[in-house]
C-alpha cells in the first residue's frame, strides 16, 4: 500500500514541475486579504476513515502577530500517547472552539524535522507569519526509509478565523540550516526527488552521494511580503 502511495506522490509532483512557472505565487490574495488557493499545488485529498476515534496527543496555541487572532493546532491519532511523534491528523480550532481545518495525512505525518534538518527537532508545524492577522503553518509527512519520495509537506494559510490549504505536495530541505525564518522573512530550498541522497539518521540531514543533486530540479520556497512563493531551479 505504501509503495502505491509512493508512485501517487511521485506522479503528482511531476505533474507541480511540469506547470509551474519559474516562480510563482502559492495562492492569492482576495480582497480583505482572503487567501485563494491554485488547484495545481494541491496535489492530493486523503480520503480517510471518520468513523475512526482520535485523541488529542498535543496542542499548541497559536497566534497572529497583532494578536487579535488565536487558535489552537490539535495534534491528534488513534492511539492516546503524547510521548509519540507519529500522527494521523491536525485540526484548527477558533477561540470559539470551531473547528476551521482538519487534514489526514495521505500517510503518517511526524515534527518537521525533515524540513528544520535536526534530528532533535520536536515541533509539529512551523509558523510564518505573512502580515499582522494571518500567517502560514507549514507541517511534514513520515519518511519512509529508504524510499527516494520525501514525506508529505502541507500548508495551511489562517487569515484571522479562516483557514486554507494552499500546499499539499511532497518535499524535504536540502537548505543547510533546514530553512530561515524571523518576523519579516522564510526561505527554505527543498526537493521532491530524494535520488542522490540519503538519510544520515544520526544527524536527521540528507547528505549526497554518487551524483547527489546535480542536474536536480530544486524549489525554494520563500515569503515576500503576505504571500508565500516558489521558485524552480536547477
Amino acid at each position: 500500500m505504501k509503495k502505491l502511495l509512493f508512485v501517487i506522490l511521485v506522479l503528482a509532483q511531476m505533474c507541480v514541475s511540469a506547470c509551474l512557472a519559474q516562480t510563482e505565487d502559492l495562492f492569492i490574495r482576495g480582497t480583505n486579504g482572503s487567501v485563494i488557493p491554485k488547484d495545481k499545488f494541491l496535489l492530493f485529498n486523503p480520503q480517510p476513515d471518520e468513523s475512526v476515534t482520535t485523541y488529542v496527543n498535543h496542542t499548541v496555541t497559536v497566534y497572529s502577530q497583532d494578536h487579535n487572532y488565536h487558535c489552537s493546532v490539535e495534534i491528534r491519532d488513534e492511539e492516546y500517547d503524547p510521548d509519540f511523534e507519529e500522527y494521523s491528523l491536525f485540526r484548527i480550532v477558533d477561540s470559539n472552539s470551531q473547528v476551521i481545518f482538519k487534514r489526514y495525512g495521505i500517510d503518517r505525518l511526524t515534527t518537521t524535522k525533515l524540513l528544520s534538518r535536526n534530528n532533535n527537532d520536536h515541533n509539529f508545524f512551523i509558523q510564518i507569519p505573512l502580515d499582522s492577522t494571518s500567517y502560514a503553518l507549514i507541517f511534514s509527512g513520515w519518511y519512509w526509509y529508504p524510499s527516494s519520495v520525501p514525506g508529505e509537506m502541507i500548508i495551511v494559510v489562517v487569515n484571522k478565523n479562516v483557514a486554507t490549504l494552499v500546499y499539499a505536495g511532497v518535499g524535504a530541505s536540502i537548505s543547510p540550516n533546514g530553512y530561515t525564518l524571523n518576523s519579516d522573512s522564510f526561505s527554505m530550498d527543498f526537493v521532491s526527488d530524494l535520488s542522490g541522497l540519503r538519510l544520515n539518521e544520526n544527524t536527521g540531514q540528507f547528505e549526497e552521494y554518487g551524483s547527489g543533486l546535480n542536474g536536480k530540479t530544486k524549489y525554494t520556497l520563500y515569503r515576500d511580503g503576505n504571500l508565500l512563493k516558489i521558485r524552480e531551479w536547477q
